[in-house]
């Protein structure tokens, strides 16, 4: 009884992770997952998850970011009415679901559709009765390394997206932010490949190449004559996720 209504009107779901049936056998199967869960975050203690975190090929501000999920920093609505800064605890997006951290990262609209589009091989419901630390272990146990730093790029873009959309910019569609996380791993390692190699003390890497080998040279953007108009495009591929993007900017003499 406990448990707050939201302010906003909303048709009744039934929910059941497990089936559509909600037998007692998926109730069991449910369970067992669960205790899987448990069992794989066991092995990996605090040491092993922080060494791994800072060896991965991914920004620094990244590893900003994944620590204050792991440590349920990040500011959602649910931390915020908690602390009397937020009058709701409840989504500001979508407006039907307490914005806890995995709600904001995988189960608000448009994040889940980011991930319904992205492939990644771990199962989303698992996010459901876990925290955040717990979630990001399990992922880490059940990916490669280059599938784990896809997977916490693809956060970060989702939580950069919904600051970008809550302080009033346009909403990207999840195909959008999915390309866009995409492009920027694959920018990063590809610009730091040389760092990178040099400081791995475990040998060559046997993760995918993200997207290419050679960064090519960049040329200043030249303006059309007055009165035309120039249209600039560029592309990206990553071929370890069967993914791609395209984008391409209209512009004046001006700017």
């Amino acid at each position: 009884m406990s448990i707050p209504l939201s302010i906003f009107p909303t048709e009744d779901v039934l929910i059941w992770n497990g089936t559509t049936t909600g037998t007692v056998k998926s109730g069991y199967q449910f369970a067992e997952s669960v205790a899987d869960l448990h069992d794989t975050n066991s092995s990996y203690n605090l040491e092993n998850w922080w060494t791994k975190l800072w060896k991965l090929k991914i920004p620094f501000k990244l590893c900003i970011f994944v620590w204050k999920v792991f440590r349920n920093a990040l500011p959602v609505a649910v931390e915020l009415n908690r602390k009397h800064i937020a009058d709701t605890p409840f989504c500001p997006l979508c407006k039907a679901h307490r914005e806890t951290i995995n709600h904001a990262l995988f189960f608000c609209t448009r994040a889940k559709e980011v991930w319904r589009l992205s492939h990644l091989t771990f199962d989303l419901k698992m996010a459901v009765t876990s925290a955040p630390d717990e979630f990001l272990l399990y992922v880490l146990a059940n990916t490669s390394s280059f599938e784990f730093e896809s997977f916490l790029v693809c956060c970060w873009s989702i939580w950069f997206e919904r600051n970008a959309e809550f302080h009033g910019k346009l909403a990207k569609q999840p195909a959008a932010i999915l390309a866009f996380a995409t492009d920027y791993l694959s920018k990063y390692q590809v610009v730091h490949a040389p760092a990178m190699n040099s400081n791995s003390l475990a040998g060559p890497s046997t993760t995918p190449a993200p997207a290419s080998s050679t960064v090519p040279p960049v040329s200043p953007w030249i303006a059309p004559p007055v009165g035309k108009l120039k249209l600039n495009t560029d592309a990206a591929c990553n071929k370890a996720l069967g993914m791609s993007g395209i984008g391409a900017v209209l512009r004046d003499s001006s700017g």
